[in-house]
């Protein structure tokens, strides 16, 4: 029984498209996938955003709670604003906000620079990394994001690098 699950397995996996997950459970991660910078250790609860892996990490008293798969703002595009990198704190949390200039629900949303936020996306969910936020860092784990939203307080840093790699499509 277990050698046929394993194989049913394999088999699923081996007809994605390259870069994708198999699942929205296969997206969170207790244990580091990437390395992680020497600051994301640092503090009672950080995030941490990894654009050129599509990742991003929460970590409480230096210890890595949660890594997920994140989606964010392309560079070089002139219609969709690049997710800005940087050293940033938390200074606008919102639970079930909503985004005027995109016409979308942004669920726990957490805000960093101006209207940039980390916050849930559906579409992220649903179609996976077929497309690119506006800027925002997109998560589509909700329960996990659920448990971060309820931990991070206002003030807790957020630090963000890296170039995200193109769509796939």
């Amino acid at each position: 029984m277990r050698r046929r699950r394993l194989f049913t397995l394999l088999a699923a996996v081996a007809l994605l498209p390259l870069g994708q997950v198999p699942s929205a459970e296969a997206a969170t991660s207790t244990t580091a996938t990437i390395t992680w910078r020497s600051d994301c250790y640092k503090g009672a609860r950080v995030l941490c955003a990894d654009q050129t892996n599509n990742k991003m990490a929460y970590f409480k008293n230096g210890v890595l709670v949660y890594e997920l798969d994140a989606r964010f703002g392309p560079t070089g595009s002139v219609d969709i604003s690049p997710t800005r990198n940087g050293d940033f704190t938390i200074f606008r949390k919102v639970k079930n906000d909503w985004s005027t200039l995109y016409n979308s629900p942004m669920p726990d949303a957490m805000y960093f620079s101006g209207g940039e936020a980390v916050h849930y996306s559906d579409d992220f969910a649903t179609n996976g990394w077929t497309d690119t936020s506006h800027g925002c860092i997109n998560i589509r784990d909700r329960p996990a994001l659920d448990v971060i939203y309820k931990e991070i307080k206002l003030g807790d840093p957020i630090h963000i690098w890296g170039t995200p790699p193109p769509p796939v499509i």
